[in-house]
């Protein structure tokens, strides 16, 4: 029976540990011993006994609270992909496949697997789950089976997901929703928590962020957010630029983030560099603090979680009729869609945005289309005046 993914990834992880230990009984000199006295016998008893000791402490394995920790290095995209490997030898198991059909398994095999996703997810989800399964197929040094049959299968997948579940277009955030956060009155003794949500929100927005590169609701993941010491001004340029310490594309090393300054395509009302600074200021804090951390009542730092923000927005725009319900992604979209309709060209906005293809295009919706059309029509009648 397959193991749960937790235990699937812990079992990894004891496997390379176990590579480390030492097992010193494979290291014993089995030459034949020379006849010895008593007191030559009395020690060469001490020293077994030494060495059986020694042996049994190089073998014991990890207690759970070291393999809990061990656990936090695994990063998510990896558990992501132990669970879809997963749930396909469930599915294996459940139908009590043999494990020599299973690795590696057949085109018929992966097409009876992967036509039960049919209505029930999109294509993209199916690749993701084929994508996972053909990685451990590999790793164990096997030829991957799927071909054409399995590509008409995905195209399936594809056109069922299109029929039972159009694709609606997330709400965007727009500038006027920001104005409207940052000019909400409140009580002085909330203005801690007010300041730091103002400012995450400006930054989400034109720093075209995916909220959980700033915001986070989990401690195992706080070596992942900035701090305040990541924002650095750099006054050759007169621009700000925002250190994220892991990201997607870059794990090891993060990624420097370039804000924008105050100019034509940033509101004076919700602009971030202010922002920023009111927050820092409001709130006291030092270089080795959170950048997105306030003062409760008491006094005491707390780091802004990611539920707790998106939460108190909702909260303020429904106040205002706002009848959609703002996600993480809703930020990053608003500030693409800002940009384009702004007039800047879309390879200048996808390398803002750290995008690997043009799908962010799909997100726009006809309105927005004319509008970027129209501008960009207005800047080849400009450059046929000028010449």
């Amino acid at each position: 029976m397959p193991q749960q993914p937790h235990t699937f990834v812990t079992n990894i992880l004891q496997n390379r540990i176990q590579n480390l230990q030492i097992n010193i009984t494979d290291t014993t000199d089995t030459r034949p011993v020379p006849r010895q006295n008593r007191n030559s016998r009395a020690q060469t008893s001490s020293t077994t006994s030494d060495a059986t000791k020694m042996s049994n402490r190089a073998s014991v394995v990890l207690d759970p609270r070291a393999l809990r920790v061990l656990r936090q290095a695994a990063s998510p995209s990896l558990i992501r992909q132990i669970q879809r490997v997963n749930k396909f030898l469930f599915w294996c198991a459940h139908r009590d496949i043999a494990p020599a059909d299973v690795s590696p398994p057949s085109e018929i095999l992966l097409c009876n697997y992967f036509s039960t996703f049919s209505s029930k997810t999109t294509m993209e989800m199916a690749k993701a789950h084929s994508i996972a399964i053909r990685s451990w197929i590999e790793g164990r040094g096997f030829r991957w089976t799927g071909a054409s049959l399995l590509d008409n299968i995905m195209k399936g997948i594809n056109n069922a997901a299109k029929r039972t579940s159009p694709k609606t277009l997330r709400t965007p955030v727009h500038v006027d929703d920001l104005r409207v956060l940052v000019n909400k009155r409140v009580k002085s003794a909330n203005r801690h928590f007010i300041a730091c949500r103002n400012a995450a929100a400006s930054t989400a927005f034109y720093g075209l962020f995916k909220l959980r590169e700033i915001l986070h609701d989990t401690n195992a993941t706080e070596n992942w957010i900035p701090k305040v010491r990541d924002l650095t001004y750099h006054s050759d340029r007169e621009q700000f630029t925002l250190h994220l310490p892991r990201t997607k594309a870059e794990p090891s090393y993060g990624e420097d983030i370039t804000f924008p300054c105050l100019d034509s395509h940033v509101d004076p009302d919700t602009d971030p560099i202010y922002l920023l600074q009111q927050h820092i200021l409001i709130n006291k804090l030092s270089s080795d603090d959170y950048l997105f951390s306030y003062r409760r009542p008491n006094g005491k730092l707390t780091r802004m979680k990611r539920s707790k923000f998106l939460e108190d927005c909702n909260d303020v725009w429904w106040e205002h009729d706002f009848s959609d319900e703002m996600t993480d992604y809703c930020f990053r979209r608003g500030g693409t869609r800002h940009y384009l309709v702004s007039g800047i060209s879309s390879k200048i906005v996808k390398r803002m945005g750290r995008r690997e293809s043009d799908a962010f295009l799909h997100d726009l919706n006809w309105e927005d289309i004319e509008a970027v059309i129209s501008i960009h029509l207005k800047k080849l009648d400009a450059i046929r005046i000028a010449y």
